[in-house]
């Protein structure tokens, strides 16, 4: 389930909502819904994720619900 509240982030829920956000991606992909280039984006959205993940946790969780909602995910 989500976290609403980017306090409570820990970094195994960022990872996997990092990955099940990309899947969500794969699949449009796959379905024609949107084009590949869309990888691209998402990657500079989450680029700078890995020095975040030790510096501040709170914003990745904040940028995946920006992510979610930008790229109309679940």
């Amino acid at each position: 389930s989500e976290i609403t509240d980017p306090t409570e982030c820990t970094i195994v829920y960022a990872a996997q909502r990092t990955m099940a956000l990309h899947q969500q991606l794969e699949d449009k992909v796959a379905s024609g819904e949107v084009d590949q280039e869309v990888f691209r984006s998402f990657g500079k959205d989450t680029e700078d994720f890995g020095s975040l993940y030790s510096s501040n946790l709170p914003e990745v969780c904040r940028r995946l619900e920006t992510i979610k909602n930008t790229y109309r995910l679940k």
